[in-house]
């Protein structure tokens, strides 16, 4: 769905593995009343901007170098109407640009 942040609209990114993970614990924070639902919509709208910001649509020759690495086992992968889904072990995100932003996903 679409939200509004720092002045731009924004497709949340919850479709995603670590969409969903961050939705349901955000969502059980919020139960627990450990959160507010503003502060929990804040964390989603920061999520989607970032994720965002690191996948744009920028074509190859814009970029101009800057990628996003994916290091990780690949257990199975599955494309359908343009749309990819790739399920991963033990992955882990780089920036070539940005050497500070680096981030582990595991099981």
């Amino acid at each position: 769905y679409i939200v509004f942040f720092n002045g731009a609209y924004l497709i949340k990114q919850v479709h995603t593995t670590i969409g969903l993970a961050l939705e349901d614990t955000l969502r059980e924070f919020l139960r627990r009343q450990i959160l507010t639902s503003r502060v929990v919509h804040y964390i989603l709208g920061v999520f989607d901007y970032i994720i965002n910001q690191k996948l744009n649509s920028q074509s190859v020759k814009e970029r101009k170098g800057t990628n996003l690495i994916f290091k990780g086992h690949l257990r199975s992968y599955r494309g359908c109407d343009q749309v990819w889904t790739l399920l991963s072990d033990s992955l882990t995100l780089t920036s070539n640009t940005d050497p500070s932003w680096k981030t582990n996903l595991t099981d």
